[in-house]
């Protein structure tokens, strides 16, 4: 259509003229647009010139621009043929042929001269003395071949001119890179020989491909060498296969693949036998494959199931695929032999030992086998599998359950997720259903020994463990946040829900800036549901109360003073991850003098009790106690002051003092301020201000608990490199006290130092724990105040039950009697506890105890 031809001849002189231009012209699937041809002749000599400069095979593949041309001078067309292709991965980048097209014998003849051929991005030369005939029912060809090193492209005649064979010598397996996707599959290694030879091109008879490589890697892992041949004795017959792997080392074979097709044929539907196979006949349109394995590498199904890597083993399988390519079938087994994959979201390892797949028609089942965790002492069992629809249509239906209560889970860092990140053990029931695309994932999880969960809350650097935490108000505020949600990107499609329920056996930590420090650590008990929405909201409700935990106060990376968050502070999120509410509880304790404290007090009754300055001097246990309430990421914060060792004498003076710093909270901060920075009372704010000798004391005070919190962690690591899981913590604290009365209005104010001592060690679980701990003090004039050995202070507190409801506490210490002088006291306990949401579950729990008493 549209073509437009133009064309002269002149007889008398002997010239010729043609011109034919066409906007589109189609030829099977291929087409070729705005081709033009041109023609002029003039006596003997004539010249051509075929220009196609747009060509496409199909809808989606574009060839390269080809242009066709030269001068016929006689019998002999000297060609010149160019085509360039410049599309990213294309085989054919450039051909330049230079020959001859000429009559020999009533044949065609083709030969080559000096060319050059850009393939595979490389440059290739062609032998000389060459050429190819062809005519009716016959071809023929001669060192028509091309050459790069010791790679070779060839095709050569046979069968007395009627057949062809076409073969590649020496390639990379990594040029079939280039038509894979890059993120899935990657091949490399040599192909030693790929042939195709036809023993009659006119017929389409005697069709047959072979193949043989050397070791075989995908993604970088060996496979074996491979050899394949595929043979069709004409096209009204099956197509056969035999493809075999074999290891390089032992020359096992790991895979044999037998099968064949038949192609359709509108014409003859008849069956028909496979070749090979006895008993198999097939129908048009129709295939089979029988597949054995045997050790072959487990590393494969990396290039089928995403999002998994550091797979390992081997398996064997006996399969049995047959149908229409619209309609697949695959039955039979396979056997996983000390498999190992990891779920790169999760970050462990999973092992699986000597289970079984089984695939029918339309499902692919792993019921009843086991999982191992990364330790290989926990499994889950599965339950269930996949379902397809011919291999289309996937949908997971899939349960996995947890058979103890340690099962590792997650062992992440903080660089493979801003959501949380840690080590997760523990029991759980897992549901999966859904597509792949639109997957639904149901946990139902209780946390176990060992779990250690870290939550960033804040959008700055990577958090990483810490163990001291301060609060830094420059976080992103809840309701700044667009409907206060939460949106993970990378997560969209899933829907996600666990309800987990947190024993105090995990220990969780709430990240606000990890290079600051600001982290709160504890262990509790509570009941917290995470969701995740196909959108990628994430969503958190459900409470955490803690049993115990810590935090540092921390000032200027220079300053850090232990706090313990005390039982009973409590978490509760309300859907946005950030907006949670806390009401927490944390104590510091230390041994200073309370003179400063209350020196004024001490100078009205200097005359009336004269002994209380004495005694105010001597150092006694000191509590700074901190509330934290509201909002999680800015919480406000409240301190108070207790001294539960000081004598009686004292007391009535620091209870005064005490309500008046309750009407005061400025100057109760400043206590506050100098307790846990200084390590002491600052005198009164109208007294004066802290000496230079004050600030040495500081350091030597902090230098000394850094020193302690290093030693700690190192003599944990030794516990757990010695004895394995006997000790489950080991603390080692050394604190030296430099505490300094108020000089400027006392000029023989009597100073102090001390050294604390103390050592703390968990056995099985912290179910026995024990401490050890003692006090040496100097007073500033040299004489020593008290002394002790290492086991003045010990404590041995043993949970007589797993559920650690009952408790025995033993305990020798020190403490002041009623006439101020220092004594040992020893004591003897048993507790116990149990928590209840309602005080009708109590009296139900009662109700239940008492009738089984009676039926006893």
């Amino acid at each position: 259509r549209n073509v437009r031809a133009s064309a002269s001849v002149d007889a008398r002189r002997g010239t010729s003229y043609l011109v034919v231009e066409a906007p589109l012209i189609k030829f099977g699937s291929g087409e070729f647009r705005d081709p033009s041809l041109r023609w002029n002749s003039d006596g003997d000599s004539a010249w051509l010139y075929l220009r196609l400069p747009d060509n496409r095979a199909g809808k989606k593949s574009r060839l390269p621009a080809i242009t066709l041309g030269g001068p016929l001078v006689g019998d002999i067309f000297h060609l010149k043929l160019e085509a360039k292709d410049e599309t990213p991965n294309s085989i054919v980048e450039s051909i330049y042929l230079d020959g001859d097209l000429s009559v020999v014998d009533s044949l065609w003849q083709l030969t080559f001269n000096a060319s050059k051929i850009k393939l595979f991005s490389q440059e290739w030369l062609i032998e000389e003395d060459n050429y190819i005939r062809f005519g009716t029912n016959y071809i023929e060809t001669k060192q028509l071949e091309l050459f790069n090193g010791i790679k070779r492209i060839a095709l050569e005649g046979t069968n007395n001119g009627r057949g062809l064979r076409f073969g590649l010598t020496n390639f990379d397996l990594s040029e079939a890179n280039r038509f894979l996707n890059p993120d899935q599959i990657q091949l490399r290694g040599k192909a030693y020989d790929f042939e195709v030879s036809i023993r009659d091109v006119f017929l389409m008879q005697g069709i047959e491909i072979n193949f043989l490589s050397d070791n075989m890697f995908i993604n970088n892992k060996p496979y074996g060498e491979l050899l394949s041949n595929f043979a069709l004795p004409d096209l009204s017959k099956p197509l056969t296969g035999k493809i075999f792997l074999f290891d390089k080392d032992t020359r096992a074979q790991r895979l044999r693949i037998v099968g064949g097709y038949l192609f359709s044929d509108e014409e003859d539907t008849s069956e028909k036998p496979v070749e090979g196979m006895e008993d198999v006949v097939l129908r048009p349109g129709e295939f089979i494959a029988k597949v054995s394995a045997d050790s072959f590498p487990f590393e494969v199904i990396e290039t089928i199931v995403p999002e998994i890597s550091q797979t390992d083993g081997l398996f064997s399988a006996n399969l049995l695929a047959k149908g229409d390519f619209g309609h697949p079938t695959v039955e039979g087994s396979l056997m996983i032999k000390e498999g190992q994959f990891q779920i790169d979201y999760l970050k462990t390892l999973f092992l699986i030992k000597n289970q079984p797949i089984t695939f029918t028609k339309n499902k692919i089942s792993a019921d009843g086998d086991t999982i191992y965790d990364a330790t290989r002492q926990h499994f889950a069992l599965v339950h269930g599998g996949l379902e397809h629809e011919y291999f289309d249509k996937w949908r997971v239906n899939c349960r996995v359950e947890s058979r103890d209560q340690n099962f590792l889970v997650m062992n992440t860092s903080a660089a493979d997720s801003d959501l949380y990140y840690g080590r997760a053990e523990g029991s759980f029931v897992a549901d999966f259903g859904g597509s792949f695309s639109r997957t639904n994932i149901s946990i139902e999880a209780t946390t176990g020994a060992g779990t250690r969960l870290f939550i960033p809350l804040s959008s700055t650097a990577d958090a990483k463990e810490a163990q001291f935490i301060n609060f830094d108000k420059n976080k992103p505020k809840a309701e700044s946040r667009k409907d206060k949600s939460f949106v993970i990107s990378d997560l969209k499609g899933l829907n996600f829900e666990m309800d987990l329920t947190v024993t105090d056996q995990a220990e969780i930590q709430l990240i606000f800036d990890e290079q600051t420090g600001d982290i709160i650590k504890g262990r509790g008990d509570g009941n917290i549901r995470l969701g995740i929405n196909r959108e990628g909201e994430f969503t958190m409700y459900g409470g955490y109360q803690i049993v115990r935990g810590e935090y540092l106060f921390t000032l200027l990376n220079f300053v850090n003073k232990p706090f313990v968050v005390t039982k009973g502070g409590t978490i509760n999120w309300y859907g946005d991850p950030y907006g949670a509410r806390i009401n927490l509880d944390a104590t510091y304790e230390v041994n200073t003098s309370v003179y400063n404290f209350i020196k004024e007090e001490l100078e009205l009754l200097r005359n009336v009790r004269p002994i209380l300055l004495d005694e105010a001097a001597k150092s006694t246990r000191v509590i700074v106690s901190m509330n934290l309430a509201g909002d999680l990421l800015k919480p406000t914060i409240t301190f108070g002051l207790s001294f539960p060792n000081i004598s009686s004498g004292l007391k009535s003076v620091t209870d005064t003092k005490l309500r008046l710093l309750r009407q005061d909270q400025a100057e109760l901060s400043r206590q506050v301020f100098g307790l846990v920075v200084i390590g002491t009372f600052l005198p009164p704010s109208s007294a004066g201000f802290i000496q230079n000798s004050d600030y040495v004391a500081t350091a030597f005070n902090t230098l000394t608990q850094m020193i302690s919190n290093q030693f700690s962690n190192y003599l944990a690591g030794l516990a757990s490199e010695w004895f394995g899981g006997a000790v489950s913590s080991l603390d080692f604290d050394i604190v030296y006290s430099d505490y300094q009365n108020d000089v400027l209005s006392d000029p023989n104010r009597v100073g102090g130092r001390e050294v604390n001592v103390r050592l703390s060690s968990g056995f099985i679980n912290d179910r026995v724990t024990v401490q050890l701990g003692s006090q040496f003090g100097i007073r500033s004039t040299g004489v020593a105040t008290s002394d002790g050995f290492l086991g003045e202070d010990v404590t041995i507190q043993i949970a007589l039950t797993e559920n650690r409801q009952w408790r025995m506490k033993v305990y020798q210490r020190t403490e002041p009697d009623i006439s101020g002088q220092r004594g040992l006291r020893f004591g003897l306990g048993l507790s116990f506890q149990k928590d209840y949401d309602t005080f009708e579950d109590m009296w139900k729990s009662f109700g239940r105890s008492f009738s089984r008493r009676k039926r006893n």
